[in-house]
């Protein structure tokens, strides 16, 4: 499961091309973090489906309007930590 890092989610609703993806992003990460632990197939079905929901709003968390490479290094950044690589004059 992709982590996010709310902290990087609430800076990035101030921006309003991403305020509706971040939010989406925010009720799937609450609602996969209130299942304790699948019981039973049907809930573990569910649950792999939360998962796929969030990094399909990640991977949909985009704009017209900043770059390619910025985009690329707050998915990181958000998820697992971007490394200094990805800090470019353009970030």
């Amino acid at each position: 499961m992709p982590s996010t890092n709310n902290e990087i989610l609430n800076l990035l609703a101030k921006v309003e091309v991403f305020k509706n993806t971040v939010r989406d992003i925010q009720i799937i990460d609450r609602e996969i973090k209130n299942v304790i632990y699948p019981k039973n197939n049907a809930e573990f079905a569910v649950y792999e489906r939360k998962i796929e929901q969030l990094k399909y709003y990640w991977n949909s968390l985009s704009s017209d309007e900043v770059p390619e490479a910025v985009l690329h290094f707050i998915r990181a950044a958000a998820n697992q930590g971007a490394p200094l690589n990805l800090l470019t004059s353009e970030v």
